[in-house]
């Protein structure tokens, strides 16, 4: 499964990923200039097999080809996002540290991590 089929559903806030006749999604908010993903979603038939990972992974690129910021809401999407920095270029910004994303989340703080997708000048 490619993540280019992942699709921004834009009448819902979502996006979206088709696996086996059942949808798997992604739910975000719109901010100034970024894209905050909230909450990720997988089908419990679909579940365990890597389909969360190729949705976020889609929109991720989606995301980039817009030259918008990801602020990870969702700590699945935090975990997601940590391990592609270096695949898909990600630059961290507003986080001091690449080495506490996770306890930066227990701390309490859903956006503690704001990812800068693409070109930073």
């Amino acid at each position: 499964m490619a993540a280019a089929s992942v699709r921004d559903n834009k009448a819902q806030n979502r996006f979206e990923l088709d696996v086996e006749g059942a949808v798997a999604f992604a739910n975000y908010r719109l901010a100034p200039g970024a894209v905050i993903i909230t909450h990720t979603e997988t089908p419990r038939a679909l579940r365990g097999r890597g389909i969360a990972s190729e949705l976020v992974q889609g929109a991720l690129q989606l995301i980039r080809a817009d030259r918008l910021k990801v602020v990870a809401g969702c700590g699945f999407v935090m975990d997601i996002t940590c391990a592609s920095i270096r695949s898909l270029g990600i630059l961290w910004g507003d986080t001091p540290s690449l080495s506490s994303p996770r306890k930066r989340r227990e701390s309490g703080d859903p956006y503690a991590v704001t990812l800068v997708i693409g070109n930073v000048s």
